[in-house]
């Protein structure tokens, strides 16, 4: 269960990485100035999905909890997004048009 967990951990930070830095070069590369960090987007978006795979990966243990892994998959999903926009309120709907 921990290799799995550092598994996990490896993979996420080095698309973390890999997608924060192709992401900013291409923007860098196109002159293109934005009003917010897309770093602590690429952030939240990697540690919060670290998180649930590792809560789903602790989950699939228990029987009586793997049949309904899915609809807990979709709650943890739409509260992702409820979480997102609420953390990032001030760049979602208060700054200028993107």
């Amino acid at each position: 269960m921990l290799r799995e967990i550092l598994i996990y951990m490896l993979a996420f930070g080095m698309l973390f990485f890999l997608g924060d830095f192709a992401h900013n070069y291409y923007i860098e590369n196109q002159g293109i100035t934005l009003g917010f960090s897309l770093r602590n987007m690429y952030a939240f978006h990697a540690f919060f999905s670290l998180q649930l795979c590792i809560i789903f990966a602790l989950l699939s243990n228990n029987e009586k909890l793997r049949p309904q892994l899915g609809f807990i998959y979709l709650g943890s999903f739409v509260l992702k997004m409820i979480v997102f926009c609420i953390v990032f309120y001030s760049v979602l709907f208060t700054t200028e048009k993107l």
